[in-house]
């Protein structure tokens, strides 16, 4: 079983599914809208279930699935912590977790709009290493955490 954690308009449960043709794959999301928007993906190749539910109480048999794949989702769980720990629980003991947040420090972003009206429009994210001791509390003590720092710069006309 293969679970796409926030999976939104379904993108990539459809690649998912390619991946592992055999398994069952679920799109989960807490917005209706989005599994809307995932029941047109193109089913011949890549039919998936689609599962409305929150992250925080996942609808799913404790150590059923063997891969949890999460995309820029988990930093809207509050709080994280219980996301993870239901992440674990669904988790089989030999299966694996991959996921990805946004860093804290936006900080180029922030001075942008520090200097379009001085509001701060950027969200406060969890810090790495919160994270990681949100997933050692979950149980998840052979996790590695990665962080790619990415600064796209734009010319100014």
């Amino acid at each position: 079983m293969v679970l796409d954690l926030g999976a939104g308009t379904g993108r990539v449960t459809r690649e998912l599914k390619r991946r592992y043709p055999r398994a069952l794959v679920i799109a989960l999301d807490l917005a209706p809208g989005m599994l809307r928007e995932a029941r047109r993906q193109p089913a011949l190749v890549a039919a998936f279930e689609r599962v409305c539910a929150d992250a925080l109480q996942l609808p799913l048999a404790d150590a059923s699935v063997d891969l949890v794949f999460s995309s820029l989702m988990l930093q809207w769980c509050e709080p994280l912590g219980e996301a993870i720990a239901e992440v674990r629980r669904v988790l089989r003991p030999e299966g694996f977790f991959a996921f990805s947040l946004w860093a804290p420090d936006l900080n180029e972003l922030r001075q942008a709009w520090s200097q379009a009206d001085g509001y701060n429009h950027v969200n406060h994210f969890a810090d790495m290493h919160d994270v990681g001791d949100a997933l050692v509390r979950a149980g998840l003590n052979r996790a590695g955490i990665d962080v790619e720092r990415l600064v796209l710069r734009y010319r100014m006309r």
